[in-house]
């Protein structure tokens, strides 16, 4: 399985930002999830449900630790974007958006709610 050829190119650029990047990747994911696409790595990974995104996670999680051992700049990047995107997917399988993450943090470390 290799990940859809750049999934984000159909969708609107976002503004600026990081959150704005995983606004887009989690309505994305959405969209993935209830069109179950053939040939899309997306909709295999929602198809065989939490063993196979559990897996995944923990696959990219280890080669995220992998690549910062080794001071791989470029490696860590793409390793911690897989995960995140990994991480997203698992997240979207258990209906579990952004914003729902956004409010933990945000109570948890004080930070302010950013602007709508």
């Amino acid at each position: 399985m290799t990940p859809d050829a750049n999934p984000l190119a159909q969708h609107p650029p976002a503004p600026t930002g990081a959150a704005d990047i995983l606004t887009r990747l989690e309505a994305l994911l959405k969209e993935r999830q209830q069109t179950l696409p053939a040939g899309s790595y997306t909709a295999e990974l929602f198809q065989h449900g939490h063993d196979l995104q559990a897996a995944k996670l923990i696959e990219e999680a280890y080669e995220l630790v992998e690549a910062c051992a080794e001071s791989d700049r470029m490696n860590t990047i793409h390793e911690a974007a897989d995960l995140v995107f990994h991480l997203m997917v698992l997240l979207r399988a258990n209906d579990i958006s952004l914003s729902s993450i956004e409010h933990e943090l945000t109570q948890r470390y004080g930070l302010p709610q950013r602007s709508k």
